[in-house]
């Protein structure tokens, strides 16, 4: 059983543009497909049946920790599937309607993400 699951993000630009919420889903897949660039690859992915909401701070500090909510209910899901062994890959996806709320976080290798709006 999985206890407890999160993200740390850490805020590549300020902003303070309003509140913003955000679902936190998994592919629902034994073990998730490898990314392409086919456009509507992410959205396309079957989904978790049981979203985690994260309400996100109005003001996101450049280089300051977000994290979201426990969403350890979501892997759960997906390690119930009959056909999850360990070591399978999960992709988690994270939606909502940004509008003038966007958020932008650093990438895994610490890149700064690329400026789209």
């Amino acid at each position: 059983m999985i206890d407890s699951a999160n993200v740390e993000f850490t805020a590549a630009v300020s902003s303070n543009a309003g509140t913003l919420t955000v679902q936190i889903a998994a592919e629902a897949a034994d073990n998730a497909m490898a990314f392409t660039t086919t456009a509507g690859d992410l959205s396309a992915r079957p989904k978790t049946t049981n979203p985690v909401p994260w309400n996100l701070a109005a003001a996101w500090t450049v280089n300051t920790k977000q994290i979201t909510p426990n969403f350890a209910s979501v892997l759960q899901q997906v390690v119930n599937r009959p056909g999850w062994v360990e070591g399978n890959d999960v992709v988690l996806l994270f939606s909502g309607t940004a509008g003038l709320a966007l958020r932008k976080a650093f990438s895994h290798d610490g890149q700064p993400p690329p400026l789209r709006y």
